[in-house]
């Protein structure tokens, strides 16, 4: 369980340098100590990026996840929620960096 864990904090850690690099996104918990990172990306609804997301082959969740507090503590009606593991890869990672540079083109989910 400590490799497991160290491993998740290892990609935490990637993600969160390599996200950071992206001015469109708005990360709130740069700092957590799990595989979790919250976000979104500026003027995208958090569904309609998760759907964009989900079209380049990446699972994400989206909405509230169960916090109704939310939107008045982040003042935001949802969120993406990314979520790592000791299945997932630093290439898995870059490839959702890769995504999320275009991905304030979220219709491409829907006439691609």
């Amino acid at each position: 369980m400590e490799n497991i864990e160290k491993y998740e904090e290892e990609l935490h850690n990637y993600a969160i340098e390599k996200l950071e690099k992206n001015e469109n996104l708005i990360i709130y918990n740069k700092k957590a100590d799990s595989g979790i990172i919250t976000l979104n990306y500026k003027g995208v609804f958090a569904q309609d990026e998760a759907s964009y997301l989900n079209s380049k082959g990446i699972c994400v969740r989206s909405g509230e996840h169960c916090a109704k507090l939310l939107k008045e503590r982040l003042k935001a009606p949802g969120t993406v929620r990314i979520s790592f593991y000791f299945y997932n890869t630093k290439e898995e990672i870059d490839a959702l960096v890769e995504a999320l540079k275009d991905g304030g083109n979220f219709l491409d989910a829907y006439f691609n």
